[in-house]
């Protein structure tokens, strides 16, 4: 084998070889002469002159190359076997390591990679399955200055969803679930008397006064989403003084995750119980409803003991990044107006959407007939590989316009916006990216914003998300509306659909006043941006008079770009 890859190489190690020695001619040499060293002293025996001159002239690249795939088996290792087996892990180093790098899923996978069990730490739950448990839980909750509270519920939709569960810890590494909703119901405790309505009443009837206290205080892990699935049921939550979430948004907001089980492994070692554990993924998944009960309720303890844990590690670290006053100011207060937000939903047009969809439908199909008609022939549009045949091998769009053909992939040519941009100046190119932009529009927006519309309250739902961006700036999702374009005259019209709530009611516009340079005018304290502002001068205005040296009243459009 060292002879054979001597002689014609090796691509993949670098290894030259002999220019023109493959590995039919390298296996016919080796067979005819015994070794690479034999042929190159017997040369003038080899029969091919282009092959025997080659040899000659690449007779030391020949020998270097057979010595690059030797395996040297003389090399003076001093290491036995016994030296290579490996050591305990040290896992706190693995763990501080990981969390350094930010290797997220590495710090989840850790206990699978050290082939451990789930590591579970020291710890007391409990289910409440009789009334006289629950006012042994009530008045516990009203004892304590302070607790952890955490949902199980039917969904992830804060205003459809319906309540499984509440657990509640008040002191690290013990927790106590409150059932509402699981299979096999009867039997277990005489708080299940009735149907699942008149339980979670009795639960909600005797928690109430204390969820409601403002004098006791609450946190959790994204608690404004349980704070409007109660509000939903009847009960509005006070007190509400801390959030995970955002707590480790503030301490790092260019982590990737903010979840429960991310923070529980970043700042705790604990690796949670998954969701996914308990009601599975895709087509088999189920409903936290259907889960048994005990497992439902190890999980529900574990959310609510980690969030009360939580709070004791990333207060102190709010502290030490100067982030207290923030968190405490503008972010916790914000958590309230944004569950409000979400509640109070935005109105939409109906009938102007039910009218837009009819209208570009009649559009996509004026436009399909056009883009036949210039096509010469009926094709499927949304197919690559149709479109592809049709551009550039029947119109041969690329030549008529003096560009060459896009490149070719395993399912047909390059059809993608990008490509039909800089073919645009013909007619099918440009109807084409029409087509795709009305197809779009007409998808993601105005036909299925209304079917987002709850059922209940007539209006669209959107989630506003704290702890999105690393900017800061807010976000929303489940449907993103700060994606309705606004530069052309259909998003523009889409737009249009979001009305006031009531009649006489309007929607106002506002925005910060040049915020950014108003800040930096603060922080710089530079005489001329400050005094700009207090004058109420237009600073781009005033930057371009002095830069070209004329009057603030002659700066043309032209001066400030």
């Amino acid at each position: 084998v060292t002879d054979l890859l001597g002689l014609m190489g090796d691509s993949s190690d670098n290894v030259p070889g002999v220019p023109g020695v493959g590995p039919k001619t390298a296996k016919e040499l080796v067979g005819t002469f015994g070794s690479m060293e034999a042929l190159l002293d017997q040369t003038e025996r080899v029969e091919r002159q282009k092959t025997r001159e080659s040899l000659v002239a690449y007779r030391e690249q020949a020998l270097l190359s057979k010595r690059l795939v030797t395996i040297r088996t003389d090399v003076p290792v001093e290491v036995t076997i016994e030296n290579l087996k490996a050591d305990e892990v040290d896992q706190g180093g693995v763990v501080a390591l990981f969390q350094r790098l930010e290797f997220g899923k590495f710090l989840q996978e850790l206990p699978e990679l050290l082939g451990q069990e789930r590591a579970v730490p020291k710890r007391t739950y409990r289910t409440v399955a009789a009334i006289s448990e629950l006012e042994r839980l009530a008045g516990a909750l009203k004892k304590t200055p302070m607790f952890a509270l955490d949902l199980e519920t039917t969904s992830l939709e804060p205003m459809s969803a319906e309540i499984v569960g509440l657990s509640f810890s008040w002191e690290s590494g013990e927790a106590t679930y409150v059932p509402v909703r699981f299979p096999g119901r009867g039997g277990v405790g005489d708080l299940f008397e009735g149907s699942e309505e008149d339980v979670l009443a009795r639960i909600l009837e005797r928690l109430k006064p204390i969820l409601e206290n403002p004098e006791i205080r609450k946190c959790g892990q994204n608690i404004k989403y349980d704070m409007l699935v109660l509000r939903r049921h009847g009960v509005e939550v006070r007190g509400v003084d801390f959030d995970s979430m955002v707590a480790a948004y503030l301490i790092n907001p260019t982590a990737r995750q903010f979840g429960i089980d991310a923070l529980a492994l970043e700042y705790l070692g604990v690796k949670k119980i998954p969701t996914k554990a308990l009601i599975g993924t895709g087509k088999k998944q189920i409903g936290m409803a259907e889960v048994e009960l005990e497992r439902v309720a190890e999980y529900a303890c574990e959310d609510a003991d980690v969030a009360y844990r939580l709070r004791e590690v990333l207060e102190p670290k709010l502290e030490e990044n100067r982030m207290n006053r923030l968190f405490r100011e503008v972010e916790m207060p914000l958590v309230h107006v944004l569950m409000e937000m979400e509640e109070n939903g935005v109105a939409l047009d109906r009938e102007l959407m039910r009218g837009m969809s009819d209208e570009m439908a009649d559009q996509l199909d004026r436009l399909q007939e056009e883009i036949y008609e210039i096509a010469g022939e009926r094709f499927n549009i949304n197919s690559t590989q149709q479109l592809g045949k049709v551009l550039f091998e029947k119109l041969k769009v690329h030549e008529l316009l003096g560009r060459r053909r896009p490149r070719r992939t395993k399912t047909g040519y390059a059809t993608d916006v990008r490509v039909l941009e800089s073919l645009s100046v013909h007619p099918l190119p440009r109807k084409l990216l029409d087509y795709r932009q009305l197809v779009k529009l007409k998808s993601t927006y105005v036909d299925a914003l209304p079917k987002l519309i709850h059922p209940a309250t007539g209006r669209v739902h959107a989630s506003f998300n704290q702890t999105a961006t690393a900017t800061g700036r807010l976000s929303t999702s489940d449907p993103n509306l700060q994606n309705i374009p606004v530069r052309t005259d259909l998003g523009r019209e889409i737009r249009r659909a979001f009305v006031p709530g009531q009649g006489r009611w309007v929607i106002l516009s506002a925005d910060y006043s040049q915020i950014e340079l108003r800040i930096m005018a603060h922080l710089s304290g530079d005489g001329t941006l400050l005094e700009s502002f207090r004058q109420g001068v237009d600073v781009h205005e005033r930057t371009a008079s002095e830069m070209f040296g004329v009057p603030a009243e002659e700066v043309t459009p032209e001066h400030r770009r």
